[in-house]
């Protein structure tokens, strides 16, 4: 397919707006030029005998015929019509106007082997020709179509773009949605393994969700570009033309990352070979090289885009393929280039012979400067080439008419997807609540709104900044988005509110495809902006198949999402976790009717796993662990305070617990997989639950061991295990006796209860002595007068004294004592500052975290700071100086 930027230019008294030239191949009349005798023209001619000349719009060429499309939308056609390609009833050796649909106002025409296409002003597809292999897509058996009819399949839908391949065919709708069919003989049509031709146009559904900007055949193989530069191609690949670094077939589309980094904007095939052309003008050819038409100065085949180094440093805005050779534009210099298959004179240089550089056609057209390759009285300037087979035009321009050439970097609006806009969703704002809508406002709608594709297309960033998509580059111009999702929410009338939420709702359901390409994944960003995603009554139709839909993605794309939304700023994030917190305990209240809740439902379970992995990124950012003290959010954010309330944790944890020992931990819900859920409270729950749940397995072990010692060993009572920690201590000694108590037990032992008896007492240890007696015991030991700590008189803090004299063991017994207090549930008073329960976590300590130990660490803070700004200022008069000294050691020298 070929396009052009329209200017609207005053046609000057006098001077023809334009013209065009051919030249190669005409045995069967595909040049148009009439009866000549010449079966070979081998440098440009005019063609003189077609009334319409000056108001063709577009030229497609196939084999051996050619078809032309006129600015009022009438077709005509001429060459060969053996299979009815023309849409007359025998050849034509000029130009001629396909009868029966005149009253069709066409845009755009494309031409197969022997097949011809073209597309309406409704985007409605119009076919005729060989019909051998399906290519027509009007799933009949006649074999040939004599006459343009209509492709009743895709009638219903708006068609943006078509090409053709030999018999294969392409349509791109204005939702995004690619249809192939016609020839699979080579997998060209991208729909896998499957029958060898397909009558009836069928969906790519594995291109689903890419925001395609353009779409190109060759002879038998195909390509797409998306919006941001990915190229995808499939089909023959005998020669290399897919560009993959490889030789093997495809049947399935193939991202070429070798090139994914170019920007390219544009492609043209021809039979065996592949075309690219760039942002920055540049063109890379792969495939067949034979006949020299990849221009890389040989002839040898290329299974990777290579750069045509002899129009480097020259801006190419138009490339064009025959079927062995290949033309270039260079506006600069009003010059066409040629290379390539010559053998007819389709290289236009005056000489039946191959090249494998590029050739200047020697065509009457003038450079800027004014000059021509060839003496000519003519002032024509290039506007577009175009080639087919082995047959070349070129239209022309008079040059004071002041027209620009085409540029085919540059995609008509018209022949794009469509997108989400900001002045569109406005006008919907403005629609009051009681007006009716009309139809094709409700369409335009239905169709952004639900599709992948449009969505993923739309609020990208300007000057192409958003090529090459990467997990550092979305390319989403976040406040345009933020503008139109805001201009969305002000829709006051119903019928348009309702049918955006519903389309989104459609959209979200088809995230469950796989995606093509990192570009598909955009709408996972931009989806969290729409207000009604905050509503947790959409959770069944937006948040959860969402959340599923994310949870499932492959390890790359979820990686890719995960470093997006890092990368998003905090109130993003945090808006992200409110939404899933609040579904979360939407369904906890929901669903908690009774206390022994078996199954929870769906939306709960993913809730769960979506915190979860936004808690993971919350201590992961951007691929990289992190510390505690640079989380995005506060941990406490993650917190549920009514899962205390809502569930019983015991029960969970004995549940949790019993699944994980036998290997099943993951394949029923627990909220115990959820702990960064569970406040202070919960938590203290589940250390209780675990501590009890310890003790009781360290006595049956302890139980065990004691009957196995019985039964087998010659033991008396007195030495067999004991299923507790006793403790015997005097009060007047009772540091050094709970050290000698505790040097009698191993590690193992201390998870075991713990009971205590002061000699010489009658109280049986019920709790009450445990608690005097760790109360006691923490008292002496942090008592001053030990020495190991230093009190602080204006806070009551202490802190360790690093004069101390006493043995390490007497700090190991401190930890030993607050280990054993916490687990046997009693609360001691340990006055350290912050810093020593940040150390304890392995979190990074500063001065401040010093400040409740004592209140001068602020000034010495500030004190600090003057004295290094003091020593920074000698420190830069003493460089001063000693340059000055080294100035005047040289002058010395």
């Amino acid at each position: 397919m070929n396009f052009e930027t329209s200017h609207s230019t005053t046609e000057n008294k006098g001077l023809r707006r334009l013209t065009m030239y051919c030249w190669g191949n005409t045995i069967n009349g595909e040049l148009g030029l009439g009866g000549i005798e010449e079966n070979y023209i081998l440098s440009p001619e005019e063609i003189v005998n077609f009334e319409s000349v000056n108001n063709i719009k577009s030229v497609a060429c196939g084999n051996n015929h050619t078809l032309a499309v006129t600015e009022d939308g009438q077709l005509y056609a001429c060459g060969s019509n053996d299979f009815g390609q023309l849409g007359h009833d025998g050849c034509r050796t000029k130009l001629q106007k396909i009868p029966g649909v005149e009253s069709l106002v066409m845009t755009s025409v494309a031409c197969g082997e022997a097949h011809s296409m073209a597309l309406n002003e409704w985007g409605q597809l119009y076919t005729w020709g060989s019909d051998s292999c399906g290519q027509l897509g009007l799933e009949t058996d006649e074999g040939i179509q004599y006459k343009p009819k209509i492709v009743k399949t895709l009638a219903s839908m708006l068609l943006v773009q078509i090409s053709c391949g030999y018999k294969h065919c392409m349509a791109l709708t204005n939702h995004g949605e690619l249809y192939t069919w016609g020839s699979n003989e080579f997998g060209q049509l991208g729909l896998g393994l499957g029958p060898g031709n397909v009558s009836k146009p069928t969906l790519v559904n594995s291109l689903v969700g890419l925001p395609i900007s353009f779409i190109a055949c060759g002879g038998y193989h195909s390509f797409v570009v998306s919006k941001s530069g990915a190229v995808f191609g499939w089909g023959k690949n005998d020669f290399g033309q897919l560009g993959i670094n490889s030789q093997t077939s495809l049947s399935s589309p193939t991202q070429l990352k070798t090139i994914r980094t170019v920007k390219v904007k544009y492609i043209a095939g021809g039979e065996d070979f592949s075309v690219f052309l760039t942002y920055d003008g540049g063109v890379f050819t792969c495939g067949a090289g034979m006949y020299g038409q990849l221009g890389h100065g040989s002839f040898s085949n290329e299974i990777v885009p290579r750069k045509v180094l002899e129009l480097m440093g020259s801006t190419v805005t138009q490339v064009t393929c025959g079927r062995r050779h290949t033309l270039t534009l260079v506006p600069s210099k009003g010059r066409v280039y040629s290379f390539g298959l010559g053998s007819v004179g389709q290289l236009g240089t005056k000489l039946s012979i191959n090249s494998n550089t590029p050739q200047l056609v020697l065509g009457p057209w003038l450079s800027p400067s004014g000059t021509s390759m060839i003496e000519t009285n003519k002032q024509y300037v290039v506007k577009s080439i175009y080639a087919g087979g082995d047959q070349c035009f070129v239209r022309v321009t008079h040059k004071l008419l002041d027209i620009y050439p085409d540029d085919y970097r540059i995609i008509q609006e018209s022949s794009q997807i469509w997108t989400v806009k900001l002045s569109d969703v406005i006008n919907l704002s403005t629609i009051l609540p009681e007006n009716p809508v009309d139809q094709e406002r409700m369409s335009f709608v239905e169709i952004v709104m639900s599709s992948l594709s449009c969505l993923n297309g739309s609020f990208l960033m300007l000057n192409d900044i958003h090529y090459t998509c990467t997990e550092n580059n979305h390319g989403i111009d976040f406040d345009l988005a933020t503008l139109c999702f805001d201009a969305i929410s002000h829709v006051r009338n119903t019928s348009l509110s309702d049918l955006i939420l519903t389309s989104l709702a459609s959209a979200v359901d088809s995230l469950s495809l796989p995606s093509p390409d990192v570009e598909s994944l955009r709408f996972y960003l931009t989806l969290p902006i729409y207000h009604e995603f905050k509503n947790i009554t959409n959770a069944t139709i937006l948040q959860v198949p969402y959340a599923e839909a994310l949870l499932n993605l492959s390890s790359i794309d979820s990686n890719t999402i995960e470093f997006w939304i890092s990368s998003m700023p905090v109130v993003y994030f945090n808006t992200l976790l409110m939404v899933y917190k609040n579904v979360f305990i939407d369904q906890l209240n929901t669903n908690t009717n009774s206390t022994e809740q078996k199954c929870w439902d769906k939306a709960l379970i993913v809730a769960a796993s979506m915190l979860a992995k936004l808690n993971k990124l919350n201590s992961n950012l951007n691929g990289h662990q992190v510390k505690k003290g640079q989380l995005k959010v506060p941990y406490t954010s993650f917190y549920i305070p009514q899962l205390s309330d809502k569930i019983d944790i015991p029960s969970d944890y004995m549940k949790w617990m019993r699944a994980d020992s036998n290997g099943i931990k993951y394949q029923d819900f627990y909220f115990c997989n959820y702990p960064f859920l569970f406040n202070a409270e919960a938590k203290t729950i589940l250390l209780q639950v675990d501590q009890k749940v310890q003790m009781q397995q360290a006595m049956q072990a302890a139980a065990t061991r004691a009957f196995t010692q019985m039964l087998f060993l010659d033991v008396n009572q007195h030495n067999l295990a004991n299923q507790f920690i006793e403790l015997n201590v005097s009060r007047n000694n009772l540091v050094v006796d709970t050290i000698r108590e505790l040097s009698l037990y191993t590690q193992h032992d201390y998870k075991k209860p713990l009971k205590v008896k002061f000699i010489d007492e009658e109280a049986e240890d019920a709790g009450g002595v445990r608690k005097e007696f760790f109360m006691l015991l923490i008292k002496e030991i942090l008592d001053p007068k030990f020495g190991m700590f230093v009190n602080y008189e204006d806070t009551n803090m202490i802190w360790f004294n690093d004069s101390s004299f006493e043995d390490v063991t007497m700090y190991y017994l401190i930890g030993l004592m607050c280990g054993l207090a916490i687990y046997n549930f009693i609360i001691i008073d340990l006055p350290f500052p912050v810093a020593l329960y940040k150390k304890l976590l392995n979190e990074p300590i500063t001065l401040q975290d010093f400040k409740d130990l004592d209140p001068m660490v602020e000034v010495l803070k500030n004190y600090w700071l003057i004295i290094n700004l003091i020593l920074m200022k000698y420190l830069i008069s003493l460089l001063k100086s000693l340059e000055k000294f080294m100035e005047k050691f040289k002058q010395f020298h």
